[in-house]
């Protein structure tokens, strides 16, 4: 879990296996996602029969992976376990504050 030092960076190498669903993103829309985080990774995973076209891989200092991605649009959080101090901050930094 997060403590005051732990902080998250975009990692496109990220190792994501094993992750898998552990959040919803509501309201969160991909041109968000572009403008604070840059384009997806060049090698998202796409299926597009079931609505996977994208992905943003990022670490925490602590080891802990996360992706985040849209399924038909709706963004959702894969990771490993626990991951509301992920979302937080990636709401804050989606909303222009810092973290």
């Amino acid at each position: 879990m997060r403590t005051d030092t732990t902080t998250f960076t975009r990692d496109p190498d990220a190792d994501l296996n094993g992750t898998s669903l552990r959040a919803y993103l509501d309201g969160v829309e991909r041109a968000q996602m572009i403008a604070v985080f840059g384009p997806p990774n060049e090698d998202s995973y796409y299926d597009d029969e079931e609505g996977y076209d994208a992905e943003w891989t990022f670490s925490a200092s602590d080891g802990r992976v996360f992706n985040v991605y849209p399924r038909w649009e709706a963004f959702r959080v894969g990771a490993h376990g626990p991951c509301e101090d992920f979302v937080a901050w990636l709401r804050g930094k989606l909303a222009g504050r810092g973290g």
